[in-house]
């Protein structure tokens, strides 16, 4: 199992990761269970792009998988037909998977769509380790020959998306399959898969990469761009759970009966944060319909987790008591009331002071 434990220690963005390898009699024969990763809602790059052709002109071919002539569709691009900016990111991340696969003295045994899975744009190697297990040969000296054979299927994938269609796989459809690519796609494009279908020599990662050039920069400015979005979402999920976790102390310490004595909600620190309470939410306009304002709200709560030194006119329901405080003072009453509570819990629950 030293090769499994070689996968485990691979860690890319671009492979799924294994986890867990063990054998196990459970379906009434003598299984071996592969655990991976689950990735919710990725699909297969065949279920992706090979599926639902409705017609021959989404691909070079029609539906019986002969040839048709190029000219049917020369000159424009071909329905479904997936751009070149799409095909050079699908590019990128295969190379990136493969360079990490191939630097730990690993191998895919060959690409296939089925077992390549696209999740939100993002490609990734799956069912990794299997063939290694279930076809391993102890007097394999060298991966130099599988690891060709991933660059080649490597390139035939590339050459299937560019086709949209699986029939480009073919040998009978290559022809047909390198003629389209010239017609629609950039040179560099049609150069890269010409290269990788042709089998050379000691190919290995650093030849491929000078090929796809400066378009690096543009699949990392779409991550940088990816990861301020995802960013800006986390940062407004901190300011939630900061906001969530003020309203669950308050509403603890707010109206709470039978602690200590009866009036202990209605009293000392309490009665100030009850006040606040009625500021916050309970607010009503010139006519005594309810104010509802967010901003408000939201900004009321931030100044008192922040204790910051802004004061605030505080008033009771009858307009009796009317109370200047600053949200500092608040946030002091707020941690002794609740503290108050937790320590209370802790006696209770622990039998210590």
């Amino acid at each position: 199992m030293t090769v499994i434990d070689q996968w485990k220690r691979v860690s890319s963005p671009h492979i799924v990761a294994l986890r867990e390898v063990f054998t196990t009699k459970a379906f009434n024969d003598n299984s071996i269970v592969f655990v991976y990763d689950f990735h919710p809602t990725a699909q297969t790059l065949a279920a992706r792009h090979f599926t639902n052709v409705s017609n021959g002109y989404s691909s070079p071919f029609n539906i019986d998988g002969s040839a048709r002539p190029f000219s049917a569709g020369k000159g424009a691009r071909h329905a479904g037909q997936l751009s070149e900016s799409s095909i050079w990111s699908y590019i990128i991340q295969l190379s990136g998977a493969l360079r990490i696969m191939h630097a730990h003295k690993l191998t895919a045994f060959g690409l296939h769509p089925t077992k390549l899975l696209v999740c939100n744009n993002k490609l990734q190697i799956n069912c990794n380790g299997i063939l290694d297990v279930i076809n391993f040969d102890s007097n394999m000296s060298t991966l130099s020959q599988p690891q060709a054979e991933d660059f080649h299927s490597f390139g035939m994938i590339v050459l299937a998306l560019a086709c949209n269609s699986e029939l480009a796989f073919r040998p009978e459809q290559l022809k047909a399959s390198l003629e389209h690519v010239k017609q629609n796609y950039s040179p560099d494009l049609n150069h890269l898969i010409r290269y990788l279908i042709s089998r050379p020599m000691d190919v290995n990662i650093n030849q491929v990469m000078p090929m796809i050039g400066a378009r690096f920069y543009v699949e990392l400015e779409g991550v940088e761009n990816r990861m301020l979005k995802i960013e800006h979402e986390l940062n407004k999920e901190v300011e939630n759970g900061r906001l969530f976790r003020a309203l669950t102390k308050l509403n603890t310490i707010l109206e709470r009966v039978g602690f200590t004595d009866i009036s202990w909600a209605e009293t000392g620190d309490r009665y100030l944060l009850k006040l606040f309470r009625d500021y916050v939410f309970h607010q009503t306009t010139e006519t005594g319909a309810p104010w509802l304002d967010m901003t408000h709200i939201v900004s009321s709560l931030n100044k008192l987790d922040a204790g910051v030194q802004e004061k605030i006119c505080l008033t009771s329901a009858d307009e009796t008591n009317v109370i200047i405080v600053s949200y500092q003072e608040l946030k002091r009453c707020f941690d002794n009331a609740f503290n108050e509570i937790v320590q209370a819990n802790v006696k209770q629950t622990y039998g210590t002071s």
